[in-house]
């Protein structure tokens, strides 16, 4: 769902096309799936093997990527849904079907509120931020994966002490606009591994706020292309 709100594959292609790029942009979205789900899916499966893809980016849910081995115990009803064996198995694939293909695990923003909404749990959006960010190093370097490290983009912008909601919505974990659009920028600077506020462009935002989520998602990414793995 994180992909599906706002559509934010066509908001990449919309920033990518404004940037000069030629881009073919496949998706395999169901909202409400994890990671694991659609490393098991058969129609996952084909989507990978119906091109010749340059790129294949993947995303899941925050909780799982904050607490891998223990989220099924920190709220009921969430169940097991570890990350790691799905990235594998992902790996796996993709170097199956074509080695030339990066994958790319887009790091997820953490809760608005962390998980301190639950009781007896104490941990805050920077908290349950940076357990997200220490697992996705260690995914990335035990599987040689890349990271777009849209978490961290949110991280900084949430640093400045912005409104409530101002990238979430209401619900405290999905994207708003403003949310999917600095999305939009981390990734576009992931894959081209160029600044995108060079680019004009603003979808529904107000010029001055969309540069300034483009320079954010620019910096993040360019200033530590070793730390995400990007080397392609």
């Amino acid at each position: 769902s994180y992909l599906a709100v706002n559509d934010l594959p066509g908001l990449f292609t919309g920033l990518a096309r404004a940037a000069g790029k030629q881009v073919f942009v496949g998706e395999r979205v169901q909202s409400g799936f994890y990671l694991d789900l659609f490393a098991g899916d058969a129609a996952t499966n084909r989507a990978i093997e119906d091109q010749d893809w340059d790129f294949i980016i993947l995303s899941g849910g925050c909780q799982t990527a904050a607490y891998p081995n223990t989220h099924h115990m920190i709220k009921e009803g969430w169940g097991h849904h570890d990350p790691y064996p799905a990235l594998k198995a992902f790996k796996d694939k993709v170097s199956e079907v074509n080695p030339e293909t990066v994958l790319i695990y887009m790091m997820p923003w953490a809760f608005e509120d962390g998980i301190t909404w639950i009781p007896g749990q104490t941990d805050d959006y920077f908290s349950m931020q940076e357990s997200i960010r220490a697992n996705a190093l260690r995914w990335a370097e035990e599987l040689d994966l890349s990271v777009a490290p849209v978490g961290m983009a949110w991280g900084k912008i949430m640093e400045q002490g912005v409104p409530a909601h101002y990238l979430h919505e209401p619900d405290w974990n999905h994207p708003n606009p403003r949310g999917s659009f600095l999305s939009a920028a981390t990734l576009f600077s992931t894959v081209f591994k160029e600044r995108g506020d060079q680019v004009e462009f603003s979808w529904l935002l107000p010029p001055n706020e969309a540069q300034n989520f483009l320079k954010v998602g620019s910096d993040t990414v360019l200033d530590s292309l070793a730390l995400w793995n990007i080397g392609y």
